[in-house]
């Protein structure tokens, strides 16, 4: 079992969660097993997955261990999120057949940064980078001005796409020990987790603000 597997599974026990480990099947070549999950007598499919250092993070680690600092380092917002909504999805929707909420859990396992399951990586990469929008205007006193701010490319939900998710959930540890799951849920869910079948107090539940003049849309906590 990987550490986030080990992880959920003791979330699930502290918190009353009953689950169930669905083994991977050799013949799909599916490595991460999935889980069923029940609330309130209400099924819910999950994917468990981690996130590890990669070749450059390994060489920044080891730089950190023998200089005490690293070299600059940093990504797209979302880049390695959505690679497991991406991975995740179809198998989602294959177990969940649209009957049942499905679950994306994301666990760091990169002790150099938490960004890979922040809050404002899971946003960009299901909602799409943030971008601004300019014009050019006749006014010398303001020659360049914002029309709009909002998500641009890269999303992966949508209206008509990855309807299947119902939420990201973002699986972490507090001084070391105390486990939080941080829910995001996907306004376009085909089947939406319902809030209260979880509401304890080591679960945060977040949605997406409405669009509010010229302002990025942000997580508000419901």
């Amino acid at each position: 079992m990987t550490i986030s597997e080990e992880l959920f599974e003791r979330f699930c026990q502290e918190n009353g969660i009953r689950s169930y480990r669905v083994p991977p099947k050799s013949k799909e070549k599916i490595q991460t097993p999935d889980y069923d999950l029940f609330l309130n007598g209400q099924k819910i499919v999950a994917e468990v997955k981690q996130f590890d250092p990669n070749t450059k993070e390994l060489r920044l680690l080891n730089q950190l261990q023998e200089r005490g600092w690293t070299d600059a380092f940093g990504d797209e917002p979302g880049h390695r999120v959505r690679k497991k909504i991406a991975d995740a999805v179809p198998q989602l929707r294959q177990r969940s057949e649209d009957k049942y909420p499905a679950l994306l859990v994301l666990y760091n396992n990169v002790s150099l940064t938490s960004r890979h399951a922040d809050s404002y990586s899971i946003k960009t990469a299901m909602y799409g980078l943030e971008v601004i929008d300019l014009e050019v205007t006749n006014q010398p006193s303001q020659p360049i001005a914002v029309i709009d701010r909002r998500f641009g490319p890269k999303r992966k939900v949508g209206s008509g796409h990855n309807t299947t998710l119902s939420a990201v959930a973002s699986l972490y540890q507090i001084e070391g020990h105390d486990l939080r799951l941080d829910f995001f849920h996907n306004i376009f869910a085909k089947v939406r987790f319902d809030l209260d079948w979880l509401r304890v107090g080591c679960v945060r539940h977040f949605s997406l603000q409405e669009k509010v003049g010229l302002h990025f849309q942000e997580w508000v906590a419901v």
